[in-house]
C-alpha cells in the first residue's frame, strides 16, 4: 500500500497537549508575550488572555452549570472575546459549535435543532429570531469585567473531550456536524510546528520544547470555517494573533496587513489576488489552502515570500499535507507530503493500492482525523473506514497523483458532488434541497439541478410544461440537438418565478450557497442511459451567458433620446482613464479586451464581490479611486 510519508517518530506524547494548556504554560513563562492584538486597538497579553479565558470559563461554569462534554453554539465576531470564550470553553470541558451569525436564519435554525440546545453565548448582535427560539447570553460585559480575576479550578481534562464542532455543507440538505477531539486538536497542532518550523523562534524554546514564534498571523477565517482552527492553534506557539471584521478587512487587505504587521498569512488563492508583495512588506510566510493553487497567484508570490501550498478539509483537523518553500517552476498542484502523524494513501476504485503515478483517491489515517458526523452513523461508516491493517482512515472524496519524479503528490479534482466555490466546499445535494424547500407552493417547479461552472454555482429550474409555454413562444429557445428536446425558457412568468426563487434561497442558504445564475427550463437534458446530459448544460450556461450580455449590451447603448431612431452598437471606451478601467476589469475578469465594453455590467460578465475587491484594488494601483 503506498504511503507518500509515514507516521512521524519525532513526536514525542508531551507534544500533544490540547490548546488551552499550551497557552497557560506560556503565559506562566512569558507572561507579557503579545498574544491578540486587534485593528482597533485592543492588545491582549498571554497572561491576560489566559487569565480572562479561565476567569470567564469559571463564571461560565457558576451561572450556566454546562456539563463536560456539552456542545455550546456561539456566535462569534472577530474580538479578543471570541478567543476567550473559545478557550474558556476548553477548560470546561465543552465543545465549542460556530454559528456564523450573517448566515440565514433558517439554516441556523437548523443546527440549533440538531444541537437541541437552550442557549447561545454571543459576543455581537444576534437576530430576534434566534432570540425567540434559545436563550441568547452576551458575554462581551463578563469579559470587560473579569480582566483581572484569577484562575479557575477546574476538573482533569481527558484527550479525548471535544472542542470544536464544525457544521459543514450537507448532501441531504442539513448542515453535518463534524465533532473533533483535543487529541485530533494536539496532533493539528504538532504538525503545524512540524510545518512552520523555527524560522522565526526566539533563541530560547518554550517550557515544553516547542519553539516560541514570534510570528503575527492575522486571524482571517470566520470561526464558523475550519481555517479558523488553523489560526487559533499559533497560540499554541507563541504567535501573536490578530484580528479584524472580515467586512472591513477584505476591501483592505494591503492596509490591514501593515497596520497590523502581519507576518504570517494563512487564506486561500483566492484572497491572495487582493493585495500584492509591496502592500504586505511584513508578510514572511504565506500558506495557501481551501482551493486549489494557479499559476499566477505562485507566480506573484513565491519570490517574495515562503510560499507553501497545503491541503486539507474538517474530518482532517484542517491541514495533513503540504509542498513547503513553493518555487515558480513547480506546478500548481503539487500538495507536497504528510504532516505530523499523517499517513495519506492513494486507492482505486476497489480499495487496492494505485501505482505510482497513477490518480487514485486519497485517504488520510493518523491523530488528526475526526471522531465522526454529529448522529449520522451511516454517514459515519461511509466517510469513516477501517484499513486492513485495523487503522482508522477518513476517505476524502479528493482524487490525488503521487507524482514520482517530484516524490510528493499533485491534487487533481473532487471524485464525488462537492464542489469547491472561491475556496468554500460546497455540497450541490444541500444547495438543491435548499432551493427546494424555498420554492412557494404556488411556483410550478418540477426539477432543481445545480452544477459548479468556473467559479459560479448555476441554477437550473425546471417548469411546470403549462407555464413554461404558455406564453411568448417566440422567446423559448431551442438549445441543442432535437433528440434530447432540450429547451431553455426565458419568458417574463420564468424571469419573475426565477427572481422569486433567489429571492427566497437567501433565506435559506448562506450567501456562498446561492446561485450567481438562474436558468430556466423545460426539462433537463439527459444521455441515453438516462443520466444528466451535463455537456448539454454547460453548452446551455455558455449560451445563457452570451445572450444575456448581447441583451444588456443592446439594452444600455440605446439612447434615451425618441429623436434617435438609430441603435448604436457597444460604446467604446473613451479617453485614457476608461481606457484603463476597462483593461483592469478584462485583466480581473479574465476575459478578451475586445469583448469588454463599456455599457456592460461588470456582474453580467462574471463579476463578484470577490473580483469587485480586486479591481477596486488594481485600479487604486493604478492611480483611480472608485466612489
Amino acid at each position: 500500500m503506498h504511503k507518500s510519508s509515514s507516521e512521524n517518530p519525532s513526536l514525542s506524547p508531551p507534544l500533544l497537549l490540547p490548546l488551552h494548556r499550551h497557552v497557560e504554560r506560556i503565559a506562566r513563562a512569558w507572561p507579557h508575550k503579545a498574544a491578540i492584538q486587534t485593528y482597533d486597538g485592543v492588545f491582549w497579553s498571554y497572561s491576560q488572555l489566559h487569565r480572562i479565558s479561565v476567569g470567564l470559563g469559571a463564571r461560565i461554569a457558576r451561572q450556566l452549570a454546562l456539563a463536560p462534554g456539552s456542545l455550546v453554539p456561539v456566535a462569534l465576531e472577530k474580538r479578543a472575546s471570541s478567543v476567550a470564550l473559545i478557550l474558556a470553553l476548553f477548560w470546561l470541558r465543552c465543545a465549542y459549535v460556530p454559528c456564523d451569525p450573517s448566515q440565514p436564519q433558517a439554516r441556523l435554525h437548523r443546527i440549533l435543532d440538531q444541537l437541541n440546545s437552550h442557549l447561545l453565548l454571543a459576543n455581537g448582535t444576534i437576530d430576534s429570531s434566534v432570540s425567540r427560539k434559545v436563550e441568547v447570553i452576551n458575554v462581551e460585559a463578563w469579559v470587560r469585567e473579569l480582566e483581572g480575576q484569577g484562575s479557575l479550578e477546574c476538573v482533569s481534562l481527558s484527550s479525548d473531550d471535544g472542542v470544536p464542532f464544525l457544521f459543514t455543507s450537507g448532501s441531504t440538505g442539513t448542515p453535518k456536524g463534524v465533532k473533533v477531539s483535543h487529541r485530533s486538536v494536539a496532533a493539528s497542532i504538532a504538525a503545524q510546528q512540524a510545518l512552520y518550523g523555527t524560522r522565526q523562534q526566539q533563541e530560547c524554546g518554550n517550557a515544553f520544547g516547542a519553539p516560541l514564534w514570534t510570528h503575527r498571523c492575522l486571524q482571517f477565517s470566520q470561526f464558523s470555517f475550519d481555517w479558523s482552527v488553523w489560526d487559533l492553534t499559533m497560540l499554541a506557539s507563541g504567535a501573536c494573533l490578530c484580528l479584524r471584521d472580515l467586512t472591513d478587512m477584505l476591501p483592505e487587505m494591503g492596509d490591514t496587513l501593515s497596520c497590523l504587521r502581519v507576518t504570517l498569512l494563512q487564506t486561500t488563492p483566492t484572497v491572495a489576488k487582493l493585495f500584492t508583495p509591496s502592500e504586505a512588506r511584513h508578510l514572511d510566510l504565506l500558506c495557501l489552502s481551501g482551493e486549489p493553487l494557479v499559476d499566477d497567484v505562485r507566480n506573484v508570490w513565491a519570490p517574495h515570500v515562503r510560499l507553501i501550498n497545503a491541503y486539507g478539509i474538517t474530518e482532517i483537523t484542517v491541514v495533513c499535507c503540504a509542498q513547503d518553500r513553493f518555487t515558480v517552476d513547480m506546478p500548481a498542484s503539487l500538495i507536497g507530503n504528510a504532516l505530523g502523524t499523517s499517513r495519506l494513501l492513494v486507492l482505486d476504485d476497489n480499495n487496492e493500492p494505485c501505482a505510482l503515478d497513477c490518480p487514485g483517491e486519497l485517504l488520510v489515517c493518523g491523530d488528526q482525523i475526526a471522531e465522526g458526523y454529529f448522529r449520522d452513523p451511516e454517514r459515519t461508516a461511509a466517510a469513516f473506514v477501517r484499513l486492513r491493517d485495523g487503522a482508522k482512515a477518513y476517505r476524502s472524496g479528493d482524487l490525488v497523483v503521487f507524482d514520482s519524479a517530484l516524490n510528493a503528490l499533485r491534487y487533481l479534482r473532487r471524485k464525488d458532488c462537492q464542489v469547491n466555490i472561491k475556496g468554500l466546499r460546497i455540497e450541490l445535494g444541500e444547495v438543491q434541497v435548499g432551493l427546494t424547500r424555498s420554492a412557494s407552493a404556488q411556483m410550478p417547479i418540477c426539477a432543481v439541478d445545480v452544477e459548479a461552472m468556473g467559479n459560479e454555482l448555476v441554477a437550473f429550474v425546471v417548469f411546470e410544461p403549462s407555464f413554461s409555454r404558455s406564453e411568448e413562444p417566440n422567446k423559448i429557445k431551442k438549445t441543442g440537438p432535437a433528440t434530447t428536446q432540450e429547451i431553455e425558457i426565458d419568458t417574463s412568468s420564468s424571469r419573475q418565478a426565477l427572481q422569486e426563487l433567489a429571492v427566497q434561497a437567501r433565506t435559506e442558504l448562506p450567501r456562498y450557497m446561492v446561485p450567481t445564475v438562474w436558468i430556466a427550463l423545460a426539462e433537463l437534458p439527459l444521455v441515453s442511459s438516462g443520466k444528466l446530459d451535463k455537456r448539454k448544460l454547460d453548452q446551455v450556461y455558455q449560451r445563457h451567458l452570451e445572450t444575456w450580455c448581447t441583451a444588456q449590451t443592446q439594452r444600455k447603448s440605446t439612447p434615451d433620446d425618441d429623436n434617435h431612431k438609430n441603435k448604436e452598437g457597444p460604446r467604446s471606451a473613451k479617453g485614457p482613464m476608461m481606457t484603463s478601467v476597462l483593461e483592469a476589469w478584462s485583466h480581473v475578469l479574465g476575459r478578451d479586451r475586445k469583448s469588454i465594453s463599456s455599457n456592460v455590467e461588470f456582474g453580467f460578465l462574471g463579476g463578484d464581490s470577490i473580483l469587485a475587491i480586486r479591481l477596486s484594488s488594481h485600479l487604486r494601483r493604478l492611480g483611480i479611486g472608485l466612489s
